[in-house]
């Protein structure tokens, strides 16, 4: 069982905007494009920067995302190609490379930013707009906001009511009466902190 979801974080607080369940006929590029769609219509939250999984790493997402006017950051696949951008960027701190990604006859533009880490491993970052390698280091910090979500899963993972039941539609419904839980708490938990602190 798998399930795309949207979540926006700010401030340590992580709310689940919209979901999708990705099940054996679903193609997870058209849950994308449904969600995407929800997070445009919108007109509580202004979304700035989607914050995804290498799993999303695919000429067709990026070309969608793109479509959509939203700027990403995503950790990049270790490829043979960019082992050579990191061979490339030894001693220097930062760099970045304009990269064609290609699927096919289909391509598009993103940016590889290859930067180290605390341990001075260097690791890679693909975007669709332009980063200073003076402050790439910052990247890490951006990226790190995502870990609330993984958070988030376990949580909603320990309020799920158990079932064995292979029931399609009473799985989804537990999943998104969980997703309801979940931002109840969020929302409890801001109220009562905008009250007594």
């Amino acid at each position: 069982e798998q399930y795309m979801v949207a979540s926006i974080t700010n401030k340590g607080l992580t709310f689940i905007l919209h979901a999708g369940r990705i099940n054996f006929i679903d193609d997870y590029h058209e849950i994308l494009k449904r969600i995407l769609i929800k997070l445009k219509s919108n007109k509580i939250f202004n979304v700035k920067l989607l914050l995804m999984d290498r799993y999303f790493e695919s000429v067709k997402n990026f070309k969608l995302i793109n479509s959509f006017g939203y700027k990403f950051l995503t950790p990049k696949k270790m490829t043979a190609e960019v082992r050579n951008m990191i061979r490339k960027s030894e001693g220097i701190d930062s760099q970045v490379f304009d990269y064609n990604l290609k699927s096919g006859k289909e391509e598009v533009k993103i940016k590889v930013t290859i930067v180290p880490d605390k341990k001075e491993d260097k690791k890679a970052f693909c975007s669709n707009f332009e980063i200073n390698p003076i402050v790439a280091h910052h990247l890490f910090k951006t990226y790190s906001k995502r870990w609330t979500i993984e958070n988030q899963f376990k949580s909603l993972v320990s309020i799920m009511p158990k079932t064995t039941s292979i029931n399609y539609y009473l799985r989804t419904f537990y999943f998104y009466f969980s997703i309801f839980l979940y931002n109840c708490w969020v929302l409890a938990n801001l109220i009562f902190s905008l009250m007594y602190f």
